[in-house]
């Protein structure tokens, strides 16, 4: 009978075989299930381990995000810093230099004082004698210095040129002092009455050292080398003393806070200017050659096998003196070619540099007369430009007008 009798309980033999066939023993006898199992549990790692270098990235980036921010604080605390210590360094300037001329804060907190203008400059009121109507009508021009407080002082081109060495020292002097104040003052603020008085005292030392350069370039280029002491140099002293160290002048440097676009536009200016300076000091050494060659031949110790008894006549000796003449006209060519060079030079660096950086240089190089030559020197050096000797001695530098290559901007890579 193929049927089951209602009474009979089912066989569920072949059905344990079956079911222990298909979901036990048979795993045993399918191998793709194993494989597929593997790939799962790959593939699960592989979730696993995205997940983590996505969450080392995110702290990654944090942590990144946070170093710019701190590295940004710090050099923001290092500008305050720089800020601070030069404007430190302007306060010591102004206390050192108090004396003839004092600060408007510090004269209205002083009542003997009374605001008498005259009572702060009496003792300095003998340093310029006031030109005559007559000597300033007979020179035609006048500048009026106004670095005194409610004190306008009108000097002539003459008195200029034949100022004595203590006059000249404590005008100078005076400039520094009521620069440091306006710098003090100021604060940094470009439109502060402050700046504006600064920039016009900036202006009136321009004109009067330029004015000092044209009358009496002596005079000028000994206020250069020498310390600005009354004591001033003797007339048997050296002109050229020991001056400021690289040390100082990378200081100034510091205190001047000069931007990369400026420092390259500076390089530019300081290649020209020295390769020009080389030039007319070849021409100068060739011209004291012809000097030295234009002496009568009996006195240089060479004669003239040719014609003996030309010697000591007056033939000979004018010979030579017109040779020494045009030698000597020459030479003097090659010191107001030597000024045109330095005039422009200083004209390009006033065209870079701002007033307020013009003033921190004067003032921090006091008692010294500011060199910006031996500033853009150190510039160079730490640029890698070449040396102002390598400049000068080069008759043709290629690419004069360019930076060095330290100092270009970096080439993007070409696109493919």
């Amino acid at each position: 009978m193929s049927a089951q009798s209602e009474g009979e309980l089912p066989d569920f033999g072949h059905l344990l075989d079956y079911c222990a066939t298909e979901h036990g023993e048979g795993r045993l006898q399918h191998p793709a299930a194993g494989h597929l199992g593997a790939e799962v549990t790959k593939a699960k790692n592989k979730l696993a381990q995205r997940r983590f270098r996505e969450r080392q990235r995110a702290k990654l980036t944090e942590s990144e995000v946070k170093v710019g921010d701190l590295e940004s604080e710090v050099h923001k605390l290092r500008l305050e810093k720089s800020v601070l210590e030069s404007r430190n360094a302007i306060l010591e300037k102004v206390l050192q230099l108090r004396g003839p001329l004092e600060p408007p804060a510090l004269r209205e907190a002083n009542p003997s004082q009374g605001g008498d203008p005259s009572s702060s400059s009496a003792t300095t009121a003998d340093m310029l004698v006031r030109p005559s109507e007559d000597s300033t009508q007979q020179s035609g021009k006048v500048m009026t210095l106004t670095v005194r407080e409610n004190e306008k002082i009108p000097l002539s081109i003459e008195q200029i040129k034949h100022m004595p060495w203590k006059d000249f020292v404590k005008l100078w002097k005076d400039y520094v002092n009521r620069l440091a104040v306006c710098l003090v003052e100021s604060s940094g603020d470009a439109d502060s009455p402050a700046s504006r008085r600064l920039e016009a005292l900036i202006e009136e030392i321009s004109l009067f050292t330029s004015c000092l350069a044209t009358s009496n370039p002596r005079s000028h280029a000994i206020s250069r080398v020498w310390k600005l002491e009354e004591a001033g140099p003797g007339s048997g002293a050296a002109l050229v003393q020991q001056g400021p160290t690289l040390e100082n002048w990378q200081q100034i440097l510091g205190a001047m806070r000069i931007s990369t676009e400026a420092r390259k536009q500076l390089m530019v200016v300081r290649r020209t200017c020295l390769q020009r300076l080389g030039e007319v000091y070849r021409a100068r050494e060739r011209l004291v050659q012809e000097l030295a060659a234009s002496l009568p031949a009996a006195t240089s110790g060479q004669a003239d096998q040719g014609n003996p008894a030309s010697f000591g006549s007056a033939r000979s000796i004018f010979a030579a003196m017109a040779k020494a003449l045009d030698a000597a006209e020459r030479l003097q060519e090659t010191f107001h070619e030597e000024q045109d060079s330095l005039a422009h030079y200083t004209s390009a660096t006033r065209g870079i540099i701002s007033m307020h950086q013009i003033a921190i240089c004067i003032v921090s190089s006091y008692p010294w007369f500011p060199d910006m030559m031996a500033i853009w020197n150190c510039i160079a050096k730490e640029e890698g430009e070449p040396s102002a000797e390598e400049l000068m001695s080069a008759p043709v530098l290629p690419s004069l007008t360019e930076p060095s290559a330290s100092m270009r901007d970096p080439v993007e890579p070409a696109k493919a």
